[in-house]
């Protein structure tokens, strides 16, 4: 009985051990997904109205929740707003968000939500513009 045991276990590993290796990498890979790199600053029509909506959304919602530290943010977001007919000025967006950062380093916890949404919203925009 012995002797049939040990051969049936070793009949079965030699046969477990010929088969395909499926433990090591395929030996097609499949190949990766294509990368599209957008370069410059020029932004297509569809995402400039996105962001158009976005920069509404800050002026509208956003900036008033603030408070009274909001308010000095209006003005430079609708300058914003109205720049970005195509092209987005690096300059402009770099200056809000500078006039953000100085203001956001004195507002309330409370607020830190609605803060975040909008250096979100910044932080976008300067990805857009390669900065």
């Amino acid at each position: 009985m012995r002797r049939l045991l040990v051969a049936s276990l070793t009949g079965a590993l030699a046969v477990g051990c010929a088969g395909q290796d499926v433990t090591g990498p395929p030996d097609n890979p499949a190949p990766l997904p294509g990368v599209q790199v957008l370069t410059g600053v020029s932004v297509p029509a569809n995402v400039v109205a996105s962001w158009r909506d976005a920069v509404d959304d800050a002026i509208a919602r956003l900036i008033p929740a603030l408070g009274p530290a909001g308010a000095a943010l209006g003005t430079p977001f609708r300058a914003l707003r109205d720049a970005t007919r195509g092209t987005l000025d690096v300059q402009l967006v770099a200056a809000v968000g500078r006039q953000f950062d100085a203001i956001a380093v004195n507002l309330p916890p409370a607020l830190a939500p609605d803060a975040d949404a909008l250096r979100i919203t910044l932080d976008a925009l300067g990805a857009l513009t390669g900065k």
